[in-house]
């Protein structure tokens, strides 16, 4: 039992030392102002200091010529560390499943009544190439008259093996007004929408893509809606359609 105790101290006590050598390079300072930096592979009490350098030679030093050894960052770990990162090729998805989430901004209206309806999208479709990806989109779009749920079918591709893609961007369906407190305004029937643009695929290194795109997006609305009389009689019941439409600002993370 006594063994066993002593065992498990051990590990708790010597595992740091040995972790603190991930990212760490043994450093020898020589009495003459020289720094050598490796690994060292034999050290004998009062004899010699046996080094492996980065390139691979050995070097080896009488314990008289040095002054301290110490453990120290690695600056050339640090060094090729930095430069693989800014070397590092963005990811580029050539086919297969994808996915979308996005935020719009839909502009539109005059000078004295300029409107910016916020809509969230999901986006789910199959990339055949970089140039050809086609799929459906659904999620939460606000207008002035009413909150809308589009079903959408979309097509969308972007120039290849680029960090910078030129992107275009195409989809088409129909979206179904929801309830408003406005005027007691209810949903009519389901209505044309869609919206065609162009913008800019980035590729990133963590197999993610940004999709940065503006575009011109219309939504048709039927609405029915219910006037109170004032003198408690039946309410006055019109039916009337609106457009919905302007430039689209969309910014999208695609994975």
């Amino acid at each position: 039992m006594r063994i066993w105790l002593i065992f498990f101290v051990s590990l708790f006590i010597i595992g740091p030392l040995f972790a603190q050598k991930a990212g760490y390079e043994d450093v020898i300072y020589l009495k003459n102002g020289s720094v050598i930096r490796g690994e060292i592979v034999e050290q004998e009490v009062r004899g010699t200091v046996k080094i492996v350098l980065l390139g691979g030679s050995i070097l080896v030093y009488e314990q008289s010529d040095i002054e301290i050894i110490t453990q120290e960052p690695s600056i050339y770990r640090e060094i090729i560390r930095q430069r693989n990162k800014r070397f590092r090729r963005p990811f580029f998805r050539q086919q297969g499943v994808t996915y979308g989430i996005g935020f719009q901004f839909l502009s539109h209206g005059s000078t004295w009544n300029w409107r910016l309806d916020p809509a969230l999208s999901l986006r789910i479709g199959y990339r055949f190439k970089p140039q050809l990806e086609v799929g459906g989109s659904t999620g939460i779009h606000m207008y002035s008259s009413g909150l809308v749920i589009p079903a959408y079918v979309f097509l969308k591709g972007q120039q290849a093996q680029k960090k910078f893609a030129l992107a275009y961007m195409a989809e088409a369906g129909t979206g179904v007004f929801g309830i408003s407190t406005q005027f007691n305004t209810t949903a009519f029937r389901p209505s044309l929408a869609g919206q065609l643009g162009g913008g800019l695929a980035i590729h990133t290194t963590k197999r993610l893509e940004w999709w940065l795109l503006v575009s011109y997006k219309f939504q048709r609305a039927y609405l029915r809606r219910e006037w109170p009389d004032p003198f408690g009689r039946e309410p006055t019941i019109s039916e009337q359609r609106i457009w919905h439409q302007g430039i689209n600002y969309q910014i999208e993370l695609a994975f």
